[in-house]
């Protein structure tokens, strides 16, 4: 199960912008 660092960030930082978008 190896993912890429930038990857995993990434998917965080679009993550965390759908939550604030519905916040």
């Amino acid at each position: 199960h190896a993912i890429n660092y930038k990857d995993l960030v990434d998917q965080c930082v679009k993550e965390d912008g759908k939550n604030e978008s519905t916040r």
